[in-house]
């Protein structure tokens, strides 16, 4: 799937009379939407790794604000009978940690 993102959100800004984004601004603004989405409930931590990590990839790794979600959404995503991950780790604390990152990307100053 090719990254449609920066134009879609150039023309969003321009229809709004607004100025354009860079692809980098344009992933920013995708990962503080997904760090809102995850602290205000609106996302699951889980739906919201897998939303990073399908972004990440579609975009060829290009952007490093999504990495952390992504190796989180890995980690996550190969749990064992038990319920633990390949580091032996709960869903629970990978939920945690999804938080704490999403507090991270909304305490980074916007580009």
């Amino acid at each position: 799937m090719f990254w449609r993102g920066p134009a879609l959100f150039g023309r969003a800004l321009r229809e709004l009379g607004r100025g354009r984004l860079t692809e980098d601004e344009a992933a920013q603004v995708l990962a503080r939407d997904i760090a809102h989405g995850v602290l205000s409930g609106r996302l699951r931590p889980a739906e919201a790794t897998s939303l990073a990590a399908a972004i990440h990839v579609d975009t060829d790794y290009s952007f490093d604000v999504f990495n952390e979600l992504y190796v989180l959404d890995e980690e996550a995503s190969h749990l064992d009978r038990s319920g633990r991950s390949y580091l032996g780790r709960t869903e629970a604390a990978v939920a945690d940690d999804v938080r704490a990152e999403a507090r991270r990307i909304l305490e980074e100053p916007s580009r």
